[in-house]
């Protein structure tokens, strides 16, 4: 088959309403969500994925953090040829991203965190994981929330998640930690009351 071949998938759902349109009805109860999450279950399944996008922006509730659970989509085989990783708009647990992580064969290049929200464990830690993961790839993190980043003022979020500078190629003080460009992870209470002072 065609599709046990592809090395480049990207799937983008987003949402073009106006503000008169109904609420999207989709959540993690619809019968309609799971069949999705059959479909690129099924999309997924081979391997010879080297770039994969998953962008779910219309799972996204402006009223609350609930956003498509990944992990089961990224844990439920091992990606023997994947080298570039960008996942937006979704939610995972520490567990799957570690999980993830163990059963990588190859190092990745790319990795892009995008408005994903941790469902359990910490981010300080998940920042460990991805530090530990095999190196020699580009990091790029923005708009984390949920476990301790519930928590930080703007302030400090500001100062952890955002580039230093306006430079193009500027980075975060959590990028320049998982890259190794930094020993300190900036989510532990030292940095934070070493900042503060």
């Amino acid at each position: 088959m065609g599709a046990q071949q592809l090395k480049d998938i990207k799937i983008m759902l987003q949402r073009h309403r106006t503000a008169n349109d109904p609420e999207f009805g989709l959540n993690s109860e619809t019968a309609e969500l799971h069949q999705l999450r059959d479909y690129i279950d099924a999309v997924l399944n081979t391997d010879s994925i080297e770039r994969l996008s998953l962008e779910f922006e219309c799972f996204l509730n402006e009223d609350t953090d609930l956003l498509i659970d990944l992990g089961s989509l990224m844990t439920f085989k091992v990606w023997g040829n994947l080298v570039e990783v960008s996942w937006s708009s979704v939610s995972l647990h520490q567990k799957e991203i570690e999980c993830f992580f163990e059963q990588r064969q190859k190092p990745l290049e790319s990795l892009r965190f995008s408005t994903v929200h941790l469902l359990t464990g910490s981010w300080a830690d998940t920042l460990e994981i991805l530090r530990t993961a095999p190196t020699g790839y580009q990091v790029s993190l923005g708009g984390l929330s949920g476990a301790e980043c519930t928590d930080l003022s703007d302030e400090e979020n500001k100062r952890i998640f955002h580039k230093q500078s306006d430079d193009y190629w500027g980075t975060s003080r959590a990028e320049d930690f998982v890259t190794g460009a930094s020993e300190k992870t900036p989510l532990t209470a030292d940095e934070t009351d070493q900042h503060d002072a």
